[in-house]
């Protein structure tokens, strides 16, 4: 195709450039208009390739097969493939669970091919899921005056927590429920969340974060944040703390080494950070106020998220349920409203939301 030259227009018939002002003024309107058209074509494109139109997975399929395309793309076909199975899925059920009272923590995980399944409620009792008989039972009762608060799992071995003046935290091997072990930290209380990666477990309690190194040597460590840590992650050797207070500290194990996080974010107004999720370059951040988003850890001092996951609904509530899929591909968040979204974590787009329950309804169950 003949170059854009400054000046000049190519002639198709005398195969030749001429002065742009010889152009006939006929052939210049229609000539610019399908260039224009052809640019905007293109360009669209290449911006939204290849989610435009919500394309149906055969035809992702067969863009997929197009040998022609770069590695970038044929990773952004892939993805969209694996939205598009999750929108379209049927595979969506609900199950009453007999409980003594209302669930306050759950928990599902896969391990050597197997499902391990456990869930809490606000009586303190603890039950899990037997696959062979396909029925939940109650296993122990932390406390009766006591929600069992978090449930963590790392592999077979999964940790419960229950919230109030005395805590106890359960360490449990999932393949041989017998081997039960009830641990009671003294100087640890309201424990809010859990965060359980191989054998290194961090609490989030009253105005601290809590890092038991090893579960079983059961060596505390204080991680003070001057405010209620709603919110803990750990990766590798860094553990991220989120307090009431909207504040997001990061801790390095090997030092000790507190590290404040974004505080030129919220100058004027902050909200309550009640869900973390950290990778070895990103940062999902939930807050009580709805805000849902993702950080660079690169660079750690920038205020704006490099992504913003719209239409999550939230107010005033701290246990909403906010979960990735195991590829880190999608973003799951449960909402007030009693609709559970998710979001694709590459594009930020929305890809399906399910009405499970209505409001009214879903405050009932908390």
């Amino acid at each position: 195709m003949p170059r854009d030259l400054p000046g000049l227009y190519w002639d198709e018939e005398r195969n030749r450039y001429f002065p742009i002002s010889a152009k006939p003024a006929s052939a210049a309107k229609p000539s610019t208009t399908a260039a224009r058209n052809k640019r905007t074509k293109e360009e669209s494109k290449a911006e939204d390739f290849p989610f435009r139109r919500r394309r149906k997975i055969p035809q992702l399929v067969n863009t997929l097969r197009n040998a022609s395309l770069s590695f970038a793309e044929t990773s952004r076909v892939r993805h969209a493939i694996w939205c598009s199975k999750v929108q379209s899925t049927s595979l969506v059920d609900s199950v009453r669970t007999p409980v003594f009272g209302g669930i306050t923590a759950i928990s599902c995980s896969h391990h050597n091919g197997r499902t391990y399944r456990l869930i809490g409620d606000d009586r303190g009792w603890l039950y899990n899921f037997d696959n062979e008989t396909g029925a939940w039972a109650a296993q122990l009762n932390l406390h009766p005056l006591c929600r069992v608060s978090s449930i963590s799992t790392a592999g077979e071995i999964s940790v419960a927590t229950c919230f109030g003046p005395k805590s106890k935290i359960v360490v449990q091997n999932n393949g041989t429920p017998e081997r039960t072990t009830i641990l009671t930290l003294n100087r640890v209380h309201d424990i809010w969340t859990s965060h359980l990666q191989d054998r290194s477990l961090v609490l989030g309690a009253d105005k601290k974060a809590v890092l038991i190194r090893d579960i079983e040597m059961q060596a505390v460590e204080m991680l003070n944040t001057q405010s209620d840590v709603f919110a803990v992650s750990q990766r590798q050797n860094l553990v991220y703390a989120g307090s009431r207070s909207g504040s997001i500290s990061r801790f390095d194990t090997r030092t000790r080494g507190l590290q404040a996080l974004f505080e030129n974010r919220f100058p004027a107004k902050r909200s309550s950070v009640v869900h973390l999720y950290s990778t070895d370059t990103k940062l999902l951040v939930s807050q009580m106020n709805g805000s849902l988003y993702s950080f660079d850890l690169r660079f750690a001092r920038a205020t704006t998220p490099v992504m913003i996951f719209d239409g999550h609904v939230n107010s005033i509530t701290q246990r909403l349920g906010v979960a990735i899929d195991s590829s880190n591909d999608i973003l799951f968040a449960a909402g007030e409203d009693g609709v559970i979204r998710g979001w694709s974590t590459r594009t930020g787009l929305q890809t399906f939301t399910i009405a499970l329950q209505t409001p009214l309804q879903l405050q009932r169950s908390r």
